[in-house]
């Protein structure tokens, strides 16, 4: 993965509704700090950040069946639900959300990232 397309991932899990505090937090650090001295140390940080973060697809389809779901998403949570069953019958195993899709890439990029 090339640096563009590994920044945009990052603005991208940045600015994603369903990302939470600390990687969002983490993303923005990382985000100010590109080419600069802090990055590598930053990128192991964010890395970190995203493997606690990235859900599966069981995850988050189990998290659909409780009631915080429902105070999240309310009258939403059938279309996420539908959403989630059809990336389940497809063979998906990350969450469909823009954070997991993004973070799982950059995962899988790690050794682009670390270089």
């Amino acid at each position: 993965m090339d640096k563009t397309e590994i920044i945009d991932r990052v603005q991208k899990i940045a600015n994603a509704p369903s990302t939470d505090a600390d990687l969002k937090a983490i993303a923005d650090k990382w985000l100010s700090n590109v080419g600069t001295p802090n990055e590598r140390e930053l990128s192991r940080q964010l890395l970190s950040e995203l493997q606690l973060s990235v859900r599966s697809l069981d995850d988050t389809l189990e998290f659909f069946n409780t009631p915080e779901a429902a105070d999240i998403f309310g009258d939403g949570l059938a279309a996420f639900k539908k959403l989630g069953a059809e990336a389940k019958a497809k063979g998906e195993k990350i969450c469909f959300c823009e954070a997991c899709r993004n973070g799982q890439a950059l995962l899988d990029a790690r050794e682009d990232i670390l270089s």
